[in-house]
């Protein structure tokens, strides 16, 4: 389906001449596919779409645990290319060869755009040193994610649009079907073709013969409507599960500050790239307004694809970015470069300067890959907005902690070998990839993070997550209900020793759950109706639209507690230590400071480094404490104590462990009563990571103690 080109008169069409061309473009193919390789590479979330290929090639249905429709993964065109793959080969290599192959092809079109030019050959080597110096596109071609081949998608886009001349109708079904591939395989590129969508819509209504051209337009839209109308019915939502746990569990104003953020990460760790993409973003507007008013089409379709990056860079802003460094800005790389190239290709005879910027920009870009490559140990650290290059810290972790990678792939491989001996068993763990990939689909994982488990995606989410990974407020019940083993003492010993009591044990603690919480109950019985209930049932096919979009939009995002507003303490903050996190000074302020943020968020908590830690906080009078409240790490338990001198503390009130997620706040009994100038707080066992957020009291002056 890809396009006619138009030819420039100048265009030697000899045998030699096209010989010549073809070698050209064979050639850089094969260097990009050789840069692309040095950094083949397979990240750990791959792996949970590795594990619905696999399950949906052993005949469980495209899902991530058998008998559960979850729609776990982002990017439905690249999964089922995936499973093509995996007919053939395992898939992790799979991945790999699919992101070389797509890497040339990725080259040859863009060499079928620009070889009418008698520049050709110098901007295709401009946009090869643009892309593949650039540790963003270099790390996610072969990752096992769908970058790959949305860059090609993109890359047809532009040349369906810019390559019939004359007939600018015709442009439309060939680049809708292009939009639709490029929104199936990942919805959220739908702001980056609104500019095209627009233009699209325009042809069609000021076209000739307008049915015969909406007819075929809906026909080259025809994949992405048959997969969004599959998911409708088959998950009970056209979104993708980690739309609903990542949406919502930060104000609109701390998410676009994130996005900045992750933006200016890109420019401070890549700025020769950063400045080259920004280069090309301003050539292509310049070039699509200076384009002559022809009236083949071309002026507006260079206009909608220079439009299309800023659109895709507002997206990432508005929705907080990501915590991997520049993954989700190289659509707007790959397609600024290319709509520069392009444009540059038919005006660069007459404008030798911007030659000469192009052979400069380049010269440097092979300069900074280079500086970058001896500086990679910096690129491995996690920055304060809790962004890091994930593939060099990925390679770090495997390197150091080789043992501990050893023993989770034994760990899970012990889980495939009980549920193999005595059926299908649930677990609970955190990281969604490599190791439930390695356990096998008799393996059911419930993930804390929400991203493949729909009951947790639809909890409060925990507004000082990391952006990314959110934790979420999950009743404890849910993953009782579940039957999870994790929830059983010593289970993991049990499934080492293969104890086959553990199984009756977890269905027996599933079938005694007494939920506390109504609402809690109700969530959880339409998530098993719309997840695991009959297909095609009156009863699930009645409730999609609430799954689908009541939940998303009408979130119990839980920022602060219910209760009075607490007022801040007056007092001095002293440690007997240095934290490695947080401002002592700021536990007398509860201010912002938000329940079920993460324990270690330096915004909102104070490290205490062990036991043997305290903080004391000295009053400016003696004062009768009435009742007090301390936010600090869920998990653990803290001891407070009084004292009247400052010297001698005493009479202490134990903070217990809560059951929930993060920094959470408890309160003093009714019958509570201190009289103290001075309090000290220190942890008292549990897990050892400890941190407390802030401390406020109520009381009153204290009349001065009688005397002996």
């Amino acid at each position: 389906m890809l396009p006619t080109f138009e030819m420039p008169p100048q265009t030697d069409a000899s045998p030699e001449a096209m010989a010549t061309r073809r070698a050209v473009g064979f050639g850089a193919a094969a260097i990009a596919v050789c840069l692309v390789l040095s950094h083949a590479w397979v990240t750990e979330d791959a792996y949970i779409t590795f594990r619905y290929a696999e399950n949906f090639l052993a005949g469980y249905g495209p899902v991530y645990n058998a008998g559960e429709r979850v729609p776990g993964f982002t990017h439905p065109l690249w999964f089922a290319v995936l499973v093509v793959g995996g007919l053939f080969c395992d898939l992790y290599w799979a991945a790999i060869i699919l992101g070389a192959v797509l890497t040339a092809l990725l080259v040859l079109v863009l060499w079928r755009v620009l070889h009418g030019s008698p520049q050709g050959s110098l901007l295709l080597a401009f946009a090869l040193v643009a892309w593949f110096t650039c540790p963003s596109m270099l790390d996610y071609q072969t990752s096992g994610l769908e970058n790959a081949l949305t860059h090609l998608l993109i890359l047809c886009l532009v040349a369906g649009l810019v390559g019939e001349v004359g007939d600018k109708a015709r442009t439309v079904p060939t680049s809708a079907f292009f939009a639709g591939l490029i929104l199936t395989n990942r919805l959220d590129l739908l702001f980056f073709c609104v500019p095209v969508g627009a233009l699209l819509v325009r042809r069609l209504l000021s076209a000739p013969r307008k049915l015969q051209l909406w007819l075929r337009t809906a026909a080259a839209l025809t994949p992405a409507g048959l997969w969004y109308s599959f998911a409708l019915v088959y998950y009970g939502t056209p979104l993708p599960n980690t739309a609903y746990a990542k949406v919502g569990f930060r104000s609109a104003g701390e998410t676009a500050r994130q996005g900045l953020a992750y933006v200016l990460d890109f420019v401070a760790f890549d700025p020769g790239h950063a400045a080259i993409v920004g280069l090309c973003l301003i050539i292509a507007l310049v070039t699509a307004r200076a384009w002559p008013a022809s009236g083949d089409g071309h002026r507006e379709a260079m206009l909608a694809l220079a439009l299309a990056p800023w659109f895709h860079i507002a997206y990432v802003v508005l929705v907080g970015g990501d915590y991997v460094r520049g993954r989700f800005l190289t659509p707007a790389i790959v397609c600024a470069v290319a709509v520069a190239a392009y444009g540059m290709s038919r005006r660069l005879s007459r404008e030798p300067a911007i030659a000469l910027l192009v052979a400069a920009v380049g010269a440097g870009l092979p300069v900074q890959f280079a500086v970058d490559f001896g500086n990679q140990d910096q690129a491995t650290k996690t920055t304060p907005a809790g962004i890091l290059r994930e593939r060099l810290q990925q390679q770090a972790e495997l390197a150091h902690n080789h043992l501990h990678m050893s023993n989770r792939r034994e760990w899970a491989l012990a889980l495939r070998e009980y549920a193999r001996r005595f059926g299908p068993i649930v677990v609970t763990y955190e990281a969604a990839g490599i190791a439930p990939y390695q356990a096998g689909p008799g393996v059911s994982f419930l993930d804390p993070y929400g991203l493949t488990d729909a009951y947790t995606a639809r909890c409060p989410a925990a507004p000082g997550s990391r952006v990314g990974h959110i934790h979420h407020d999950v009743p404890r019940e849910y993953f009782r209900a579940r039957g999870s083993l994790s929830q059983l003492p010593d289970w993991q010993r049990r499934v080492s020793a293969m104890d086959e009591s553990l199984i009756a044990d977890a269905a027996e603690m599933a079938r005694s759950v007494n939920w506390r919480d109504p609402a809690d109950e109700r969530r959880y019985e339409e998530v098993r109706l719309l997840t695991a209930g009959p297909l095609l049932s009156s009863s699930r096919l009645g409730r999609i639209g609430s799954y689908a979009f009541g939940s998303l939009f009408h979130r119990n995002v839980r920022l602060v507690p219910d209760g009075e507003k607490l007022p801040a303490v007056n007092g001095i903050v002293t440690c007997n230590y240095t934290p490695s996190f947080g401002n002592p000074q700021s536990i007398l302020d509860p201010a912002s400071k938000p329940e079920g943020a993460r324990w270690n968020d330096p915004r909102y908590a104070v490290q205490l480094v062990d036991r043997r830690s305290a903080v004391t906080i000295t009053l400016s009078d003696v004062t009768l404490i009435r009742r007090m409240v301390i936010q600090a790490d869920s998990d653990d338990q803290y001891r407070v104590e009084f004292s009247e001198d400052g010297k001698t503390f005493g009479n202490p009130w134990t903070v217990l462990p809560v059951e929930h997620f993060g920094l959470r706040r408890r309160a003093t009994p009714a019958d509570f009563l201190r009289r103290a100038r001075a309090l000290r707080i220190q942890p008292e066992g549990s897990q050892g990571e400890y941190s407390v957020s802030f401390l406020s009291l109520l009381g009153e002056p204290a009349q001065p103690a009688a005397p002996p």
